[in-house]
């Protein structure tokens, strides 16, 4: 009887043990997936960052430039253009090339000094970079557009931005110095 006791015990215990393993197994797909949706749902909280007072500030300066017959009107119109091709048509991908994300930086600053002319001195420098290396879509330019942001609002006069990207050991390095 104890034997066969044993032998009933012996499947009864490897039952439990599957059970239990497979809804380990469950549990860690849930919280990957779970993980998953947390880094989507940050970088669609990154991507809707894009400030819409820079896009009515824009706008409105687009706006200004066309008034005044402005060639600048249309470096306004290419940059914008750039932009939000960017915008509307890399964002959904889950990686870009860091050529991609550069020329995003780039356009937007060049709004920006278009926007405030000679108020404003960026320098935008970027050394030592595989331009195909894969990064998230919009990941640099919450940094930057908050440095022009800040600067911009707390300083009276000429504003100066430098900006850094260099690739050391395998990391990407993004500086940002400001006046304030």
């Amino acid at each position: 009887i104890i034997a066969e006791l044993f032998s009933w015990m012996a499947v009864v215990v490897m039952a439990v043990a599957i059970k239990l393993i497979k809804r380990k197994t469950e549990l860690e797909q849930r919280n990957e997936q779970l993980v998953k949706e947390k880094k989507t749902a940050e970088l669609n909280f990154l991507k809707a960052q894009m400030h819409p007072h820079f896009l009515f500030n824009t706008l409105n300066t687009l706006y200004s430039e066309t008034i005044q017959n402005s060639e600048r009107a249309e470096q306004v119109v290419l940059h914008l253009s750039s932009l939000l091709r960017f915008i509307l048509e890399e964002c959904n991908k889950p990686m870009i090339s860091l050529q991609k994300e550069i020329r995003v930086i780039r356009d937007y600053v060049a709004l920006e000094k278009l926007r405030h002319g000679s108020r404003l001195n960026v320098s935008f420098v970027v050394s030592e970079i595989n331009p195909e290396l894969l990064i998230s879509p919009l990941i640099f330019l919450p940094f930057v557009e908050n440095s022009f942001k800040h600067s911009l609002n707390n300083i009276r006069g000429p504003v100066n931005i430098q900006i850094s990207l260099a690739q050391n050991d395998g990391l990407l390095n993004l500086v940002l110095e400001n006046d304030h």
